[in-house]
């Protein structure tokens, strides 16, 4: 996954490095990028960044899937973001999905779930019947780190799940690559924990062929 910030850059790549030394001392380019945005981009509308910026980093890292994130007060200058976003998603192979910071937009927690129900619904959980009537699928795990608290918890998942009787697919976030998590429709079971409370009616119509288990 490649994250692009719809900004400026200035004290935030510092601190971004700073971070990366928790994440496998991957270095922040490796998985991130602005489009540094400026005063005079500012006055004159800095959407049109968008495009070239995405194409030009997934041609650069390939990923699999790519999540763009506004700033708030680029927002507020009258951009139609999701418009630029949109329009930038038909040129690169991978999904693009935006998430805005315009309030009211439920703070954090509601970012991550809007965040995570997109991935989700980029699955065929709708079309598609489950293949594999043994596994489960989690949804709405709140992996924040490449640190062994955050993959102890990933861990426990499997064990916890093998204790039901069942296999532990893919869960929604992990650590794991997004091919994995692509697989995720396959399971019959979907487990979904409370994270995504904040989109849980957009969920309930998306896993209405899965037994959802809260």
């Amino acid at each position: 996954a490649y994250l692009m910030m719809h900004t400026g850059v200035g004290c935030k790549y510092k601190a971004g490095a700073q971070l990366s030394s928790h994440d496998w001392v991957r270095h922040p380019n490796q998985h991130e990028a602005w489009t540094q945005v400026s005063e005079m981009a500012l006055i004159k509308g800095a959407g049109d960044r968008i495009g070239p910026f995405v194409r030009s980093y997934w041609e650069r890292r390939k990923p699999g899937v790519m999540v763009l994130v506004s700033a708030y007060f680029l927002e507020l200058i009258g951009d139609d973001i999701a418009s630029f976003v949109s329009d930038a998603a038909k040129t690169v192979p991978c999904p693009l999905l935006y998430v805005g910071t315009e309030a009211p937009n439920n703070g954090f927690f509601g970012g991550f779930a809007h965040t995570q129900y997109q991935m989700l619904s980029q699955l065929p959980f709708k079309s598609e019947p489950p293949t594999e009537a043994r596994q489960a699928t989690i949804i709405g795990s709140f992996f924040t780190r490449y640190e062994q608290d955050c993959l102890a918890d990933a861990a426990q998942f499997k064990r916890l799940v093998k204790a039901a009787g069942l296999n532990l697919g893919p869960t929604f976030f992990s650590g794991r690559p997004w091919p994995e998590l692509e697989e995720g429709w396959r399971s019959k079971y979907v487990i979904q924990l409370p994270y995504l409370h904040p989109v849980d009616k957009k969920v309930k119509r998306l896993m209405a062929n899965r037994t959802v288990v809260k």
